[in-house]
């Protein structure tokens, strides 16, 4: 348990691209994602920003991130380093409640 508490703790700092603000939501989305009863299905968008689709998708959909899936986001303008510390926050996160 205190693993998950040391790794809780540490998305709540500032990272290397999002504020502590946003880590925390992120980690927010990316948990409620992965408890969701009645989940939105991979491809949708459910949230319009990237990082935040991005978690969820991670979250609750991990079996169907493509390639092309990453290209896109990237393309849109999500930059490799925050796709990143995207996946770093989901990983610390998620499994507090799995």
């Amino acid at each position: 348990m205190a693993a998950h508490t040391a790794s809780l703790q540490h998305v709540a700092s500032r990272g290397a691209s999002f504020t502590a603000a946003q880590r925390l939501r992120i980690a927010t989305v990316a948990r409620d994602a992965y408890l969701a009863a009645d989940p939105s299905p991979p491809w949708e968008r459910p949230f319009g920003e990237a990082a935040l689709d991005v978690a969820y998708r991670l979250a609750r959909h991990a079996g169907t991130i493509t390639e092309q899936w990453y290209e896109q986001i990237i393309t849109e303008g999500m930059h490799p380093l925050e796709w990143v510390e995207v996946v770093g926050i989901v990983v610390a996160s998620v499994p507090v409640v799995a």
